[in-house]
């Protein structure tokens, strides 16, 4: 028996520019499962100048916004809601993070191997197969993982491009479908 992972059809990026400030993107369903209240207290503790982007509708999305609202983060925190274009959002920032309490294998894991730099994630089904330790955190983490990530940034996008180059090439069919 084999594991067969859902694999996407990859999209081609334009020339695309990173953004200036340090970019976290998080894609996902608005809710609770998701952790992305927790991921937005973490923003605003942390001790350097990003900018974090959730992409995704749903349920809590009043609630997200009310939480922005509270800890003043209107100018770092942006919800884009619903997106065709995640791919390019996922291109031009520096961080993806997964940061679910429970989730299956994700979508969104697959298309961080193609367009984003880094990809962080709780230890949840899936991201547990195919991120080395390095990129794994327990659920209610993210803020210190985040802060590793931004001091050793070149070092992380390094090794996870080598986990691009394991799970992405024709040879490897394991995770990624490539035309």
């Amino acid at each position: 028996k084999i594991t067969i992972y859902n694999g996407i059809n990859v999209k081609k990026l334009p020339n695309i520019k990173k953004e200036d400030i340090f970019t976290i993107i998080a894609i996902g369903a608005l809710r609770d499962i998701k952790g992305f209240d927790e991921l937005i207290q973490a923003v605003k503790e942390l001790d350097f100048q990003c900018q974090l982007w959730i992409v995704g509708d749903g349920e809590q999305r009043e609630e997200l916004e009310n939480l922005i609202n509270k800890l003043n983060l209107e100018k770092k925190v942006k919800l884009l809601g619903y997106r065709e274009d995640t791919h390019i959002l996922q291109a031009k920032s520096h961080l993806q993070v997964i940061n679910s309490k429970r989730e299956g294998f994700s979508r969104v894991l697959i298309e961080g191997f193609f367009y984003c730099d880094v990809v962080i994630s709780t230890k949840v089904a899936g991201s547990v197969e195919v991120l080395d330790e390095k990129f794994l955190f327990d659920f209610g983490r993210v803020k210190e993982k985040i802060e590793d990530v931004y001091k050793n940034y070149n070092e992380y996008k390094k090794d996870f491009e080598k986990l691009k180059t394991k799970f992405c090439t024709n040879g490897n069919k394991k995770i990624c479908r490539i035309k």
